[in-house]
């Protein structure tokens, strides 16, 4: 039984070796998913994977602009969201209230 014990606490020696070669093994994994992916899409549209190309190169995101809300239109927006709210609130406070609601 001490024999046992000994075996079942012992670390392997390969089972490092077997761990790195399993990270070994997902990390080319993921780059050849990678290359499949990059040349589908330069198939499909190469202007595109030209564009992701650009991007691999340069270590940066492209730039996505939005445009600005003016002061007025996010006050309208505010003013539709407190409306809702307050009719949201009403309608859950006549619910409790309501005596087809109660069991």
């Amino acid at each position: 039984l001490p024999e046992l014990q000994q075996l079942t606490t012992r670390v392997f020696s390969q089972e490092d070796e077997l761990q790195k070669m399993k990270s070994d093994l997902s990390s080319l994994e993921r780059e050849i998913a990678l290359k499949i992916q990059e040349n589908q899409l330069k198939e499909a549209n190469p202007q595109e994977a030209s564009l992701s190309h650009e991007t691999k190169l340069t270590d940066t995101a492209p730039v996505i602009q939005l445009p600005i809300k003016s002061i007025e239109e996010s006050q309208h927006l505010t003013v539709a969201e407190s409306n809702t709210d307050k009719w949201q609130e009403r309608s859950f406070s006549e619910m409790r209230r309501s005596s087809r609601m109660k069991f």
